[in-house]
């Protein structure tokens, strides 16, 4: 999309908070950098540029990294083909919402990168959201043509994290037993 002289991408995200509440996230890249927007510009893919800049931004800044003690999901993951590894954590509320997640790790751009971005994506979201994601999805978000020659280094912290939400189900219903 054309902003005055500018092509720009935007990824646009809505959380629903455990009070009801809907924030809205988006993030804005273009020809001349970062910036974010509120309004005013539809989401649209972005081109191969913009999806590397897109997971450097993340690997060099990464949100969320950290461990998260205490923590209801805790589970390591990898791939032992790339030498990544993963430990996702998250916090999860009584209705059943994450209310805080985050990741430590270690290994290529790609799985950092997504990693960072699996953090930011689930914020909020319910346990059944999360199961519900798919892969598929998230490698569109990362930039299917950068991130396809890698596709288990960009989907190991969702599956991880995914593996971590079944388990934390299983949990509880053995405890309602």
């Amino acid at each position: 999309m054309l902003v005055g002289r500018r092509q720009v991408t935007v990824l646009v995200a809505v959380y629903l908070q455990s009070d009801g509440k809907s924030v809205l996230f988006s993030y804005a890249s273009s020809n001349k950098g970062r910036f974010c927007e509120s309004e005013g510009i539809e989401p649209m893919s972005m081109d191969r540029q913009e999806a590397i800049e897109f997971l450097v931004d993340h690997y060099q800044n990464p949100r969320n990294r950290g461990p998260l003690d205490p923590a209801d999901i805790h589970l390591s993951g990898g791939n032992p083909g790339c030498a990544d590894h993963v430990e996702m954590y998250a916090r999860v509320d009584s209705a059943g919402r994450v209310t805080e997640v985050s990741f430590e790790g270690e290994g290529c751009t790609i799985s950092m990168a997504a990693a960072s971005y699996v953090t930011e994506l689930t914020q909020g979201m319910s346990l059944e959201e999360i199961e519900n994601l798919s892969f598929e999805s998230l490698i569109d978000d990362l930039g299917r043509e950068v991130v396809m020659a890698r596709p288990t280094c960009a989907t190991v912290a969702l599956g991880t994290l995914k593996k971590g939400v079944h388990e934390l189900h299983m949990k509880r219903l053995a405890e309602q037993k």
